[in-house]
């Protein structure tokens, strides 16, 4: 009993060092701490409890390092080194935890096979009027332009991954939320909220902007403006996949899980990134601490191929724990290469 409760304190205490790296945005550090956890599990009820909630940290986390290596991956595609900017692309794919961040890496595998379509964005460098940005910079890639990509270019590269034909409205919504994109995606955090704070107080009723500034809102760590935000943009558009996928991370977050259900249900009922939306209501049904229902949820999802390598990932712990070892190290043999 002694060493039963010391191994559940060792264990909380790995997943609240895990939490403030992920809060952090150490997603490295995180995953660690997360994964240490996970080694410690105490028995009964208290540890299938943490182990749902470790599981949807390592996802998280995954995706977080997936998200950087995508980054470093577009930088390195900027300098026209596209070697380098596979590898980071390889990796990225082999972290991505999620089904959407995974195919958004694969779809930025395509891009650097395929030549680059210009964006319909036109960019004058030097006088855009985007108060977060600063001429000389453009005029610094301008100057290169012949040694990596040009602004539209970037642009494009960034957005072609969107789903649901999001890539198209993106391009047609000018110069200044162009810029501010690519400030979001180079971390310049500060000055794309700014540029999207802009934008939304000029064009309330656009979708896209309000499930942008909502997205970084939640990043910056104002849960409830983001929620409002987030459903501001599904009152508008409630077909938007990206603005009901960040509604149902945030209520996943702030541990409603019976909406998060009905949220992802509604999801797959209308094509929004279904298979990103049924992995997800997997975990939320661990989360709840229904594994039975998550096993059988994972298990037929299997049929699909683009799913077996994430569903088995979640499969093999909960079918260990549930001491159906034969099945677990089966999965793992079939779908994860021989680890379990």
């Amino acid at each position: 009993m002694f060493f039963r409760k010391l191994l559940g304190k060792d264990c909380r205490q790995l997943k609240e060092r895990g939490d403030s790296y992920l809060a952090d945005g150490r997603f490295a550090d995180a995953r660690h701490a997360y994964g240490e956890a996970l080694e410690r599990l105490p028995g009964g009820d208290e540890g299938e409890a943490l182990r749902a909630m470790l599981n949807a940290g390592m996802t998280v986390a995954g995706n977080g390092l997936a998200e950087m290596n995508m980054e470093e991956a577009k930088l390195y595609l900027n300098q026209n080194n596209t070697a380098k900017a596979r590898e980071y692309l390889e990796l990225a794919i082999q972290l991505a935890e999620g089904g959407a961040v995974r195919e958004k890496a694969e779809n930025l595998m395509r891009g650097m096979d395929s030549p680059p379509v210009i964006s319909p964005v036109k960019m004058e460098h030097g006088h855009h009027g985007c108060s977060s940005c600063q001429s000389v910079q453009h005029q610094d890639v301008t100057d290169n332009a012949e040694e990596s990509l040009s602004l539209e270019d970037r642009f494009h590269l960034l957005t072609q991954a969107l789903p649901g034909g999001l890539a198209d409205r993106y391009a047609n919504l000018g110069e200044k939320f162009a810029y501010g994109y690519i400030e979001l995606h180079e971390g310049n955090l500060d000055a794309a909220f700014q540029a999207f704070t802009e934008l939304t107080a000029i064009e309330r009723e656009n979708d896209i902007l309000l499930y942008e500034l909502g997205a970084l809102t939640f990043r910056k760590g104002d849960v409830a403006e983001a929620e409002r935000l987030f459903r501001a943009s599904m009152e508008i558009n409630p077909f938007n996949p990206l603005t009901r996928l960040g509604l149902a991370q945030l209520l996943m977050f702030t541990k409603r899980l019976d909406e998060a259900l009905t949220e992802l249900g509604l999801m797959v009922k209308n094509g929004l990134l279904a298979n990103e939306a049924q992995v997800m209501i997997g975990d939320v049904w661990s989360l709840k601490g229904e594994d039975g229902t998550a096993i059988d949820h994972f298990a037929k999802l299997l049929e699909d191929t683009s799913l077996q390598k994430v569903c088995a990932e979640r499969l093999v712990p909960l079918l260990t724990n549930q001491g159906r070892e034969i099945e677990a190290q089966f999965l793992a043999k079939q779908y994860l290469k021989g680890c379990c």
